[in-house]
C-alpha cells in the first residue's frame, strides 16, 4: 500500500472519529419515578448496580429482569466467597430502552422472606393465573444447597415464603449433584 493510501485512510478514520464524538446527546430525565434515557442513550441496562444470573419474564407489555445482588466478601486472600449474597434486584420496561429499577428485595437471611436460606442467587420468576388470579412464582438458588420458591400478587413482590423451607434440596430424589 502506498504512502498516499495510507495517509487518506488514516484522514478518513480520524475523520469519523471525530465526526462520532461531535454526536448530539440529549440528557437523561426522571419522568414519574423513572429514569428517562436520551436519545443515542440506549445501553446498558444498568449502571448503578451490579446484578448476575439474570432471570427474564414478560408479563402483560412488560418486560422483568431479575439479578442477583451481587456484593462482595473476601476472604483473608482477597477471594470473594459470595456468602451475603441475599438480595435479588429487579428492572422492568415497556419499550426495552427506558427501565424502572424496582430496587434490591430482601429475599434470604433474617430479614428476608425465607428465612431458612442463607443466599439467593440466580433468581427466575413466573407467573400462572389460579383461581381467576395471576400469581407470581420466584425461584433461587440457596448457594450450592438448595431452591427456594417464593410467592407475590404482583411481579415486583412483596415476596412471601409459602413453604417456609427449601423446596429443593441434595436429598429430593435425583436431585444430589
Amino acid at each position: 500500500m502506498n504512502k498516499f493510501i495510507k495517509r487518506m485512510l488514516g484522514v478518513a478514520l480520524s475523520a469519523a472519529l471525530f465526526a462520532g464524538m461531535t454526536q448530539d446527546v440529549f440528557a437523561a430525565s426522571v419522568i414519574n419515578g423513572s429514569y428517562v434515557k436520551g436519545d443515542n442513550e440506549n445501553n446498558p441496562l444498568v449502571t448503578q448496580s451490579y446484578g448476575a444470573d439474570p432471570g427474564v419474564m414478560v408479563y402483560n407489555d412488560t418486560v422483568y429482569i431479575y439479578t442477583t445482588n451481587d456484593s462482595e466478601e473476601f476472604a483473608g486472600n482477597n477471594e470473594n466467597t459470595y456468602g451475603k449474597i441475599n438480595q435479588l434486584n429487579c428492572y422492568s420496561s415497556k419499550d426495552m430502552v427506558n427501565w424502572t429499577d424496582h430496587g434490591a428485595f430482601n429475599i434470604a437471611g433474617r430479614n428476608g422472606a425465607a428465612k431458612w436460606a442463607n443466599n439467593s442467587w440466580a433468581p427466575t420468576v413466573c407467573w400462572k393465573r389460579i383461581n381467576g388470579k395471576d400469581k407470581f412464582f420466584l425461584y433461587f438458588a440457596n448457594n450450592a444447597s438448595s431452591i427456594g420458591v417464593l410467592t407475590a400478587d404482583s411481579p415486583t413482590g412483596p415476596w412471601r415464603d409459602p413453604i417456609g423451607r427449601a423446596f429443593i434440596t441434595k436429598s429430593t430424589p435425583k436431585c444430589n449433584v
